[in-house]
């Protein structure tokens, strides 16, 4: 059944109209059937393709946030190691003055 048939149904239900925003056209490109209004999909096709977007979304965050680890634990080795420059220099200058 298509998400239109059940928006209908709904409202008659509910006895109360659409929402303005629910009622607008919004198209999901689908790798099948290219450019389709959510309205005209299948439920079934709009929870695979709902499931599939949810998918991307979290790998898309998963590597963002990775990417963030990984940015920080460079930038925090780069301090451990600019101390360490700092104390070897330090010791250099104590044993050569010693």
């Amino acid at each position: 059944m298509k998400l239109k048939k059940l928006l209908e149904m709904n409202a008659m239900c509910e006895e109360k109209d659409l929402p303005w925003d629910v009622r607008e056209p919004f198209d999901y490109d689908s790798d099948n059937l290219g450019l389709t209004d959510i309205n005209e999909m299948d439920i079934i096709h709009f929870i695979r393709a709902f499931k599939l977007l949810n998918k991307k979304c979290n790998n898309l965050h998963h590597n963002a946030v990775t990417e963030r680890n990984h940015n920080q634990s460079k930038i925090a080795l780069n301090l451990i190691a600019g101390k360490l420059h700092i104390a070897v220099n330090e010791l250099e200058e104590y044993i050569d003055n010693g």
